[in-house]
C-alpha cells in the first residue's frame, strides 16, 4: 500500500523562502546596486534560482502528495500533475469503490483513483475535504 504525503503550508515559511530567493536573484541581476564582484553576483543569481526550484520541486519528489492551505487543497494522487481546488468551490465529496469524487459548485466532477493507497490516508484526505467544505458553508 502506498502512502500519501500530507503537507500543510506555513505561509510565513513560504514567504521567507520566496523573499530570500528573490533577494538573491535581484542582487545577482544587479537590480539592487552592490559593489560585489561579477562572479559573486552570478553565485547569488544561481543560488536564488536553486532555492526557488528546490522548493517548487517538492511535487516531483512524491508520487502521492496533498498540500493544504487556508483557502485550498492541491491533490496529486496516482497522477503526474496535481489539481488545485479552492474550498469554497467544492460542493461535496464522495468516497466509494476506491474512488474519491469531488463535485464542484459549477457541477464539474473530479474522480481520483485510490487503488493501492493506504486506507487511512484516503480517509484522512476525504475528512480534510469534508471538514473544510462544511466549514465554508
Amino acid at each position: 500500500m502506498k502512502r500519501i504525503k500530507f503537507y500543510k503550508v506555513n505561509p510565513l515559511f513560504q514567504s521567507v523562502i520566496y523573499g530570500v530567493a528573490m533577494l538573491f536573484v535581484f542582487i545577482g541581476g544587479n537590480f539592487i546596486q552592490t559593489d560585489f564582484p561579477e562572479y559573486l553576483n552570478n553565485i547569488f543569481m544561481v543560488l536564488g534560482f536553486v532555492i526557488l526550484m528546490t522548493y517548487q520541486m517538492k511535487l516531483l519528489f512524491w508520487k502521492n502528495y496533498v498540500e493544504t492551505t487556508k483557502n485550498g487543497i492541491l491533490i496529486k494522487v496516482n497522477t503526474k500533475k496535481g489539481i488545485r481546488f479552492l474550498y469554497k468551490q467544492i460542493q461535496s465529496s464522495n468516497l466509494s469503490n476506491n474512488t474519491l469524487s469531488i463535485t464542484m459548485v459549477n457541477g464539474h466532477d473530479w474522480d481520483f483513483d485510490m487503488t493501492d493507497i493506504n486506507r487511512t490516508d484516503v480517509q484522512e484526505l476525504h475528512y480534510l475535504i469534508m471538514h473544510h467544505t462544511i466549514e465554508n458553508l
